[in-house]
Parts: C-alpha cells; sequence; structure tokens
C-alpha cells in the first residue's frame, strides 16, 4: 500500500511540474502536497493499527484453541455448542435440570423439617419405645410392639393407648400433616407364633386394632379414610439375630406417612443410624475336667517254664561181632 502511495507522489510530482508550466500557482500546488501528506500520515496510521489487530487475532485464536481443549477434555461437544440451535437446545436443557434440581432440593428441605417438628413433638415418648424414622424412603413413627400388646395377643394395652392418643393429637391437628395418609404396618418377630400364617395373622390383627383406635370419635378422631392397614408377619425384619433384643427390635407397629407425588426423593441422607445393641458377654469357656488317670496296665503272667525235655535212652551197645576161627594148619 506504500508502494501505490508513492506512485502517486511522482505522479503528482510529475503532474505538478506539468501544471505549473500550464500556468498553476505554487500555493495551489502546495496546499494539494500538504493534503497528499496528511493522507499519507494517516494510512501508516490505519496499517499501524491494522497489524496491531492482527497480532490481538491471533492471541485470541490461540485463546480459542485452548479453550476448545479444555471444553474437550470436560466431555463438552465443541461442534454442538457452537451450533446455534443445539446451543439454544442445551442451555433450554440445563435450566430445565437445575429447576428440578431446586425443587428436589426445595422439598427435601420442607421433609426434613417436617421430620424434625416430629422428632420433637414427640420425644417425651422416646423412653416407652416410640421413635421417627426414615426407613426404606419413607418417615414413619415406630413404636414398640410390647408397649402396645401382650405377647401374642391384638388387644392394645392401657400404656400403648395413652402414647397413640398423643400420636393420633399430633397427626390431626399438625399442620404441615392436613390430609396427609398414613399406612398403618404391623410386624412380629415370629418366635411366639407356630407358622407364617399366624404370624401374618397376628400382626394384622394388631395393626388393625390401632387404625380402629386412633380413628375412633371418642379417642384421636384421625379421618378414617386417611388410615390403612396391613400386617407383614416376620417377613421385614430389623435384626434377624435370634437374640431377645433383636426380637424386641423385630416387634413393632409402624405409622407410615405416605409419600406424595413430589416427595418421591431418596431420603437416605436423612436417616439416622440405629444405635448397633451391646454384643452380649461371651460365657466364660467351662473349664475341661481333669483327664483320669490311666490305671497301670496289668503285668503279664510270667510264661510257664517248658518242661526239660526227656533224656533220649542210651541205644543199646551193638553186640560184638564173633571172632573168626583161625584157619587149620595145612598138612
Amino acid at each position: 500500500m506504500i508502494g501505490s502511495v508513492r506512485l502517486r507522489v511522482a505522479s503528482f510530482c510529475l503532474l505538478a511540474s506539468t501544471a505549473l508550466a500550464c500556468g498553476y500557482t505554487k500555493e495551489e500546488y502546495q496546499l494539494q502536497g500538504d493534503k497528499l501528506t496528511r493522507a499519507e500520515a494517516k494510512l501508516r496510521t490505519a496499517d499501524q493499527r491494522a497489524d496491531e489487530a492482527s497480532a490481538e487475532l491471533e492471541v485470541a485464536k490461540e485463546q480459542l484453541t485452548d479453550l476448545e481443549k479444555k471444553m474437550r477434555l470436560l466431555g463438552i461437544d465443541v461442534e454442538a455448542e457452537t451450533r446455534p440451535s443445539e446451543l439454544a437446545a442445551t442451555i433450554a436443557e440445563r435450566e430445565r435440570a437445575l429447576a428440578e434440581h431446586r425443587a428436589r432440593q426445595a422439598k427435601l428441605g420442607e421433609i426434613r423439617a417436617r421430620l424434625a417438628l416430629l422428632r420433637s413433638r414427640l420425644a417425651t415418648l422416646r423412653e416407652q419405645g416410640v421413635a421417627v424414622v426414615v426407613r426404606d424412603n419413607h418417615v414413619a413413627i415406630e413404636v414398640a410392639g410390647d408397649l402396645l400388646f401382650d405377647a401374642t395377643k391384638d388387644k392394645l394395652k392401657a400404656g400403648g393407648k395413652d402414647a397413640l392418643t398423643e400420636i393420633g393429637t399430633l397427626l390431626k391437628n399438625e399442620p404441615s400433616l392436613a390430609g396427609r395418609s398414613f399406612q398403618i404396618a404391623g410386624h412380629v418377630d415370629g418366635i411366639a407364633t407356630k407358622s407364617r400364617q399366624a404370624a401374618i395373622s397376628l400382626s394384622a390383627g394388631r395393626a388393625a386394632a390401632v387404625l380402629g383406635f386412633l380413628s375412633d370419635p371418642k379417642g384421636a378422631a384421625v379421618d378414617r379414610k386417611l388410615l390403612s392397614a396391613a400386617g407383614f408377619g416376620a417377613e421385614a425384619p430389623l435384626d434377624n439375630s435370634d437374640a431377645e433384643d433383636a426380637r424386641k427390635r423385630n416387634r413393632r407397629l409402624e405409622i407410615i406417612l405416605v409419600p406424595a407425588a413430589g416427595e418421591l426423593l431418596d431420603l437416605r441422607a436423612l436417616a439416622e443410624a440405629p444405635p448397633k445393641p451391646a454384643a452380649p458377654p461371651k460365657p466364660a469357656a467351662p473349664e475341661k475336667p481333669a483327664a483320669p488317670e490311666k490305671p497301670a496296665a496289668p503285668a503279664k503272667p510270667a510264661a510257664p517254664e517248658k518242661p526239660a525235655a526227656p533224656a533220649k535212652p542210651a541205644a543199646p551197645p551193638k553186640p560184638a561181632a564173633p571172632e573168626k576161627p583161625a584157619a587149620p594148619p595145612k598138612p
């Protein structure tokens, strides 16, 4: 571009000399020369700016390349992200996912607050065997079976009725539980009953007895339409051990808060780890009785002496051979 300017300057000088010959004044040509000088200065400035912009563009390209590498390492489809329609769809999907996550967190916060409220309101019954737990991804009020019933019976005890009255009053009057449904689940330990069917029948009878008490208009008067009952026998033990403490834990009744559609969340983070029962002391190993002394082996009887072999009789002497008579002398 500078070369073209020089060419124009040379052409201008040639024309200027020609113009002088044609009668133009020196001032007029000087004015045109000044314009040309200013134009050259502007051109040099523009060239300098163009060079600076080109250098900045190269730096930006390098930064973009580095950014694309990092995005690929994060598993982001760079090509898809750069297409406007797909980029808009991706942004919309992320916004939906973020909104769903926030809604789940808000609902989880509500459940956490409700759980804390139930535990606080029923804290006075904890020593009697009443606890608010999160089990199998639902919130439940767990009541010890021995508090409510005698062994193998499904008739409520007086102490059990008092505890159920306090629980029923809470279920009926707590605003955050208004209109909520509850399932009453009976569980037994399966030892006292003679068969699986008998265990299921006993647990179902106990659940029905609690339902009838909670819905009784003379008692807590919880809306009967909000309650259901089921017996699970010994099919869902909390502890598979045969120890008495384990069997006592398994004998229970649960009043389960039926989750609403928006509450089908993972509640494991809200569950409290149940206290581990203390291991019973191991009985001392009985001392082994001292091994009885072995009786001395009886002395072997001496072998009888063999009788001496009888002496063989001496062989009779052989008779001497008769002497031969002497031969008579020859005549």
